[in-house]
């Protein structure tokens, strides 16, 4: 893919081709079953993110990035953030982190940045720690430990 990637409003019809992504495992605790809270569902998903014409990956913001069971100080904007399986762990991510990152910037104001991660999402964890985000906090979730990291955007 060559085009820039771009952030835009989530129309229906990609709602539920997101809601039909599989992860492979252990990945899979991101798949959209409808019980768990733990899919694209649970993020109340708002926008995809589109390069070239496709749908990439999508994101969310404010409480929909939230996960039960973390400490949510008022501050940075909560981001929720996911990309198409087929193109996990190829090394995209950056790109779609930062269309994502100037998008909130840009369109919502937000001038520092708050994640939360499952611990054992090494990828993700370690896209958003080069992406200048810093591990603030680590809990227990409901079934499984989560890391919340924020990021300060420079000027």
């Amino acid at each position: 893919m060559a085009g820039e990637p771009t952030v835009r409003a989530l129309t229906a019809g990609e709602a539920d081709v997101i809601a039909g992504w599989r992860y492979p495992p252990p990945y899979d605790v991101y798949d959209d079953r409808g019980d768990d809270g733990a899919g694209p569902d649970a993020l109340e998903v708002r926008y995809a993110i589109i390069e070239d014409g496709e749908l990439v990956g999508f994101c969310s913001f404010g409480a929909d990035g939230r996960v039960p069971g973390g400490r949510y100080p008022d501050g940075p904007l909560d981001v929720g953030i996911g990309m198409r399986p087929d193109l996990t762990g190829r090394g995209l991510g950056a790109r779609y982190l930062a269309a994502v990152v100037g998008f909130a910037r840009r369109e919502l104001g937000a001038t520092g940045l708050r994640v939360t991660v499952a611990e054992l999402n090494a990828r993700a964890l370690r896209l958003f720690e080069v992406a200048g985000f810093r591990r603030v906090e680590r809990f227990e979730g409901r079934d499984r430990p989560f890391w919340i990291l924020e990021r300060v955007n420079e000027e």
